[in-house]
């Protein structure tokens, strides 16, 4: 949000206590902790309240929540929306009015986050229509690349390939499609 002048995000997520927590626990801490956003993105005219975060770039964060309904999202207009939570939202009455509220802008980013409860909610929807990214790691000791699934992959001293057991380093790593060509980037 801070990179581009006058960005403007929405965060939704399913509860007024999860909106609450996530902008005063996460980003009201950054703002405050943060040196480099004191110096550069903080002004005395600016809101910096829980629902409403202003930068002195121009840039905002609006929050809200919408699980089954989304008029509390309306009349908001945005650059991206970031859904979280998405597995307890009600994709087909929410999105359409995070859609019009995203329509002015030329990004029009939508990001959904949250974590599958079953194999049939929303964000596993969302999934298996994604390019189903992960982060994969090269063995430099077999050659084998790793997909870290579980914490059977990892040792005391870190992350194991699964083929032979030796250290390997997530720097190494890169992202590769599973379901490549897919309309919807998944990570």
């Amino acid at each position: 949000t801070l990179a581009r002048p006058h960005f403007q995000t929405i965060f939704v997520t399913p509860s007024g206590e999860q909106t609450r927590r996530f902008s005063t626990l996460k980003v009201g801490k950054m703002i405050q902790y943060s040196p480099f956003v004191k110096k550069y993105f903080v002004g005395d005219d600016a809101s910096n309240r829980v629902l409403l975060r202003q930068f002195s770039n121009g840039a905002e964060m609006a929050f809200s929540y919408a699980m089954e309904d989304a008029d509390r999202v309306r009349g908001l207009s945005g650059d991206r929306a970031c859904l979280d939570e998405y597995q307890d939202l009600l994709p087909d009455a929410i999105e359409p009015v995070i859609e019009e509220c995203l329509r002015q802008s030329k990004f029009r980013y939508m990001m959904r986050c949250g974590t599958p409860k079953t194999n049939e909610n929303a964000i596993q929807i969302k999934w298996e229509e994604s390019t189903q990214s992960e982060w994969i790691i090269p063995c430099f000791g077999c050659n084998k690349w790793n997909a870290i699934r579980s914490e059977k992959y990892f040792s005391p001293k870190g992350p194991i390939c699964k083929g032979c057991g030796r250290l390997i380093n997530p720097r190494h790593g890169k992202w590769l499609d599973f379901n490549p060509g897919a309309p919807i980037k998944g990570f």
